[in-house]
């Protein structure tokens, strides 16, 4: 239930992106997703964050409650136990999905960085969905995983 939850939220939040975009009517925009080779800048690694680029080569501008929300996304993943439980998890799966709402709620970005924040964003949330499992080395990796997700945030947003 909370899983269609997420993914009836994403969708809402991607459509009301595009009627964004098409309300505008600026045919002149760039298209979602950068295509110049040039200054295309992939992040590989976990499964991870799906296709981000930097914009021509300069970082995204994220609106402060986003930025606000990652790092403390981040803080509670520094505060996370040394040897920790299934419950742990669970409960780190909680409140990452809960600043995850949050993001979703609050962000004002618009047009391609409100594109590459939810690719970003998607690709954290299954991650975050691997923290619930009842295998304590599937939740080490997808801690770890998180962990490398959250880091590369500031690789392409400001």
């Amino acid at each position: 239930m909370k899983g269609r939850l997420f993914y009836i939220s994403l969708l809402c939040f991607i459509l009301c992106a595009c009627r964004s975009n098409s309300k505008q009517g600026n045919q002149d925009q760039p298209p979602l997703v950068n295509q110049d080779a040039t200054s295309e800048k992939e992040i590989k690694g976990s499964d991870n964050l799906g296709h981000i680029t930097l914009n021509n080569g300069q970082k995204w501008q994220a609106d402060p409650d986003t930025a606000d929300e990652i790092r403390y996304m981040k803080k509670i993943l520094e505060r996370f136990p040394a040897n920790p439980t299934l419950q742990d998890y669970q409960t780190l799966k909680s409140q990452m999905v809960a600043e995850f709402g949050l993001i979703i709620q609050r962000s004002t970005m618009t047009d391609n960085a409100k594109g590459q924040l939810i690719s970003y964003l998607t690709a954290m949330r299954k991650t975050m969905d691997k923290l619930s499992t009842t295998d304590l080395e599937v939740c080490r990796k997808a801690f770890a995983e998180l962990k490398e997700q959250l880091d590369q945030y500031d690789k392409y947003f400001i």
